[in-house]
């Protein structure tokens, strides 16, 4: 069944668009009665591929699963007759046409194609086809000498562009083998190493080629914590992008990643003004692609939670969490279940930090959707177990926050150091007893917090300000007052 579990995640990947003109097809197919008709739905039913649970839902043998698999995957192929070919397809359908005409000896035809084409990739910088076109072009030009030495010329050129894309792209490899600081002693050399490197210096001809240096250079930077030097990379960047996009194919991904970082890099530097112009920048792109639709809207939301929790700003985090409310159910599609987490973390900090407790009680109360142990962001399921066990505190209902701080310590022993254990569990320690302990008892654990969470280097967690919800317990104020009253404190992070 390997074959149909690849069948599966293949339908499974299908966006709105792509599944309304499956379900046409196979509308076609038959009577809405029929296995094949209702195997459809039942695959979109589930988490992973079950051939046994289809066969007793649709009451069939076997190979009646097996065919109508196979015909689903000859369908998803037939829907790429709605698809719109991405324009290095076209291309090579046209130097496909090219090679076509020569061989029915129409050289001429042959010619006028290979200079339309040549023009194009010229124009977008795609180097690999238009080698292939030249090389192409010059066995047409035999009997035009002058023509032909032109073509040769054009092809050298054409190579060392596509020689100092294939270099930088060696380069980046190099920079992404880079260990963190964590875990790397040599770590500040190395990427000084990089920042150094006789690439990164040299002056290309192409636009893709300056573009990549300054994505190198903003990405090391960062590394660095040279933030101010990276901005303005990266807004090199963006301007290079906006003033050639048609070689850029995936222009509207580069941007809003481009946009997203900034926004970051100006919330690091404690620019919240900036940070949130970048947003907006972001929003006013008009797109069409659902997915990208939806990792706009949670990236978005993301960054408007953050913003909020780092400037005490109730205001703007209560409309994030409620837009990410109100839409999650619609762009959940384009979501790893741990990046699903992470938001809802984030929407009920934000709800707790501005005293809305029944708000994150109904929202950590949505049936969460399951994490593989292989997720990089499966640390937000503990992180939600966390702040219930705030609310509980808020609540003075020991019961159950002892049962949660039982359910958080059986977490931690399966999950890694780097996942935050030694601050999730001192924040299950701070909260034992703090609904009665006295005053004075208060205020030491919150001494001892401050004094621990400094040596623990875990930046997504920091965004759960516990000593700040320490102190608005003490002092009957809310969390976001206590931010504002503190001022912003994580002025080097950038997320």
């Amino acid at each position: 069944m390997a074959n149909s579990d690849r069948i599966f995640d293949l339908i499974q990947s299908l966006n709105k668009g792509e599944r309304r003109n499956l379900r046409i097809m196979v509308n076609r197919e038959g009577t809405q009665n029929s296995p094949f008709f209702r195997l459809l739905d039942e695959l979109y039913r589930l988490e992973k591929f079950d051939a046994v649970y289809l066969q007793k839902r649709l009451k069939c043998k076997p190979y009646v699963v097996q065919r109508g698999m196979k015909r689903l995957f000859e369908m998803v192929l037939m829907t790429r007759g709605h698809y719109q070919p991405e324009r290095r397809e076209v291309i090579g359908k046209k130097i496909a046409d090219i090679r076509y005409l020569i061989a029915k000896r129409k050289n001429e035809l042959a010619l006028g194609l290979a200079e339309a084409v040549q023009a194009s990739c010229t124009e977008e910088e795609r180097f690999t086809e238009l080698i292939t076109v030249l090389e192409l072009k010059i066995d047409l030009l035999q009997a035009w000498p002058d023509r032909r030495e032109k073509a040769i010329e054009a092809m050298l050129h054409a190579r060392q562009n596509q020689l100092d894309l294939d270099r930088l792209t060696q380069l980046r490899y190099r920079i992404d083998q880079i260990q963190p600081l964590s875990q790397n002693k040599n770590f500040s050399l190395q990427i000084q190493t990089a920042l150094n490197d006789p690439l990164l210096q040299a002056s290309f001809s192409s636009e893709r080629a300056r573009y990549r240096v300054d994505e190198l250079k903003w990405q090391l930077q960062s590394k660095a914590g040279q933030y101010e030097l990276a901005l303005h990379s990266i807004r090199r960047m963006v301007n290079r992008l906006s003033a050639h996009a048609p070689q850029f194919e995936d222009f509207p991904t580069r941007f809003i990643d481009a946009q997203f970082t900034i926004a970051r890099l100006h919330l690091g530097l404690g620019h919240r003004i900036a940070a949130n112009l970048a947003l907006q920048r972001v929003i006013a792109l008009p797109l069409e692609d659902e997915t990208l639709v939806a990792r706009r809207f949670g990236e978005y939301c993301r960054m408007q939670f953050v913003l909020a929790l780092e400037f005490g700003d109730a205001e703007v985090g209560l409309t994030a969490a409620n837009l990410f409310e109100n839409n999650l159910a619609t762009y959940q599609f384009a979501f790893s279940p741990g990046q699903v987490q992470r938001l809802i973390y984030l929407a009920t900090a934000v709800y707790i930090f501005s005293g809305q407790y029944r708000k994150a009680d109904r929202l950590l109360a949505r049936r969460p959707p399951k994490i593989s142990a292989a997720d990089p962001l499966r640390k937000y399921a503990l992180f939600n177990r966390l702040l219930e066990v705030l609310i509980a505190i808020r609540d003075h209902d020991a019961e159950r926050a002892l049962q949660l701080r039982k359910a958080v310590r059986r977490q931690l022993t399966v999950l890694p150091e780097e996942h935050g254990q030694q601050l999730a569990n001192f924040i299950v320690e701070a909260g034992k007893n703090i609904t009665t302990d006295p005053l004075d008892n208060r205020k030491e654990w919150l001494r001892k917090y401050r004094a621990e969470v400094t040596q623990i280097p875990e930046p997504e967690l920091s965004t759960l300000p516990f000593h700040q919800f320490l102190e608005a317990q003490i002092q009957g104020e809310t969390v976001m007052n206590c931010i504002r009253s503190n001022g912003f404190t994580s002025a080097n992070r950038t997320g």
